[in-house]
């Protein structure tokens, strides 16, 4: 027995490996596929290139993992039931449970793995991805001068070469538009006969250096600030133009913080120790805000018990301090006599904007707080999201085991022909329901813990049923069955 689950193990661990890598290949290519304008066209160097795959690869594994483990366990369990050995292991008295066993602790593992995978490596891998994949969004253009063709990657100014020697340093016919100044069009004009362009020993700088040329300015023609505009005509033998680099290349040391503070870039710790920050946060403010609101009722109930001490007003009464006239409180009996009797028209419009803009206030105060209250449980649901993910690939992988395992069993077919169609159909079902039920938890609709385990809770009892009727040989699960009902018709 022991050799066989030995002999398992190697049969199921060389398409687990192939498939992960395949499936992980895929979804790197769909990504560079995705980010591809972000790349074209800026001379990024091999390693940036590299770097970048490399950390996209360790965030897109959450998707490769789930899927190899369901793939490599139909292909392998239908293998053995292609060559008979499942029968064989039957007829041995060994059972389906018996025979799998092997495979769920190496699955456990697998899960153990995933859990440290994305505790510890994940954080690690989304921050340095997010970070160069911002330095390189950030990086302009190669500076790559074509014939005939101006070059506006350059800020401020606007390059035309005519002509260009193989070397790819010494042009002719050159013309430089400066449209540095906002507003004042093409006013600043530069013709040269030649030139040369050639980076710094520290390549920090390319200098564009231009010989036997014209440069134009006519800028009082966009201002119309004289009478008569000037315009200027300056020639020169030699001219320079120097342009930093700093922004056509990509800075992969940016320190860029923001984005540390992202739920993504977390550990499980770090995730509970913010969300309890957050809660003893929000504690703290609806204790400071019942405290001012009980203030303010003590001091109403003290400024009513001065100016009424026999007794509170009644609900029919109102108090009302005349506008710059005195601070003394007015009661008026609304049963009796109106605002308009007491006061003068004024005082009455004066005592009405108040109260407007009291209102206005009070609604403005109380909108704001909505809106942070949203803001606040919109966070915490995040962190929660965040929080379970860290555990539900590593559930998702044990899922799909019992789901592959049986289907392989069933089917008899080995190789990536119906075993890769089942696998397809099952795990786009599972990743659009997870998605759906992830962005509804998100939008609040959801609880965050049924947002993210209900599509792997949903799948559970029934790899669990699958594994149960094909391990106790129910005959729904065997394909002689349906072919005997389909002769018998």
């Amino acid at each position: 027995m022991k050799r066989l689950g030995v002999l398992l193990l190697r049969m199921y661990v060389g398409p687990f490996l192939m498939t992960f890598f395949i499936a992980l290949f895929v979804l790197v290519m769909q990504f560079l596929w995705k980010h591809i304008d972000d790349l074209a066209g800026k001379g990024l160097e091999w390693t940036v290139i590299l770097q970048l795959l490399f950390y996209a690869s360790a965030t897109l594994v959450p998707l490769a993992l789930p899927l190899a483990v369901l793939l490599s366990s139909i292909m392998t369990m239908g293998q053995l039931g292609e060559n008979l050995e499942l029968v064989a292991a039957k007829s041995s008295g060994i059972s389906l449970l018996r025979l799998l066993r092997p495979l769920v602790v190496f699955i456990v593992f697998v899960g153990f793995g995933a859990f440290l995978f994305s505790n510890y490596l994940m954080p690690v891998a989304n921050l340095k991805a997010k970070n160069l994949l911002s330095a390189i969004r950030s990086t302009r253009p190669t500076l790559e001068l074509q014939e005939g063709i101006f070059y506006q990657g350059l800020s401020g100014i606007s390059v035309y070469v005519g002509k260009k020697d193989p070397d790819g340093k010494t042009i002719y016919d050159v013309m430089v538009y400066d449209h540095s100044r906002g507003g004042l069009g093409a006013s600043r004009v530069t013709l040269a006969k030649r030139g040369r362009i050639y980076p710094t020993t520290d390549e920090n700088y390319l200098v564009l250096e231009l010989n036997d040329g014209v440069r134009y300015d006519d800028s009082d023609f966009y201002l119309q600030t004289y009478n008569k505009m000037r315009f200027f005509k300056e020639s020169f033998k030699k001219q320079q133009l120097w342009i930093d680099m700093s922004s056509f290349t990509v800075d992969t040391k940016a320190n860029r913080d923001y984005l540390k503070h992202s739920y993504t870039m977390m550990n499980v710790v770090q995730l509970q120790e913010v969300y309890g920050s957050i809660r003893s946060d929000l504690r703290k403010q609806q204790l400071y805000e019942a405290n001012q609101n009980l203030s303010a009722l003590n001091g109403a109930a003290y400024s009513n018990s001065e100016s009424a001490p026999m007794a509170p007003m009644l609900e029919t009464e109102a108090a009302f301090a005349k506008p710059q006239l005195s601070s003394a409180v007015v009661q008026i009996d609304l049963k009796r006599e109106s605002a308009k009797q007491v006061f003068s028209k004024p005082e009455h419009q004066a005592i009405l904007a108040e109260a407007k803009n009291q209102w206005n206030a009070f609604k403005q105060q109380a909108e704001q707080r909505i809106q942070n209250a949203e803001a606040t449980d919109k966070n915490l649901v995040i962190n929660r999201v965040e929080w379970h993910r860290k555990f539900t690939l590593a559930f998702a992988c044990i899922v799909f085991f019992f789901i592959g395992a049986p289907l392989g069993a069933i089917i008899r077919k080995g190789g990536l022909g119906l075993p890769l169609i089942l696998c397809i159909l099952i795990f786009i079902g599972y990743y659009v329901f997870s998605t759906l039920t992830e962005k509804s938890a998100k939008n609040m609709n959801l609880d965050p813990f049924f947002g993210m385990w209900l599509s792997s809770l949903v799948l559970l009892p029934i790899g669990l049923f699958l594994t149960l009727k094909v391990s106790t040989e129910s005959p729904w699960f065997q394909w002689e069955t349906y072919r005997r009902w389909m002769r018998n018709r």
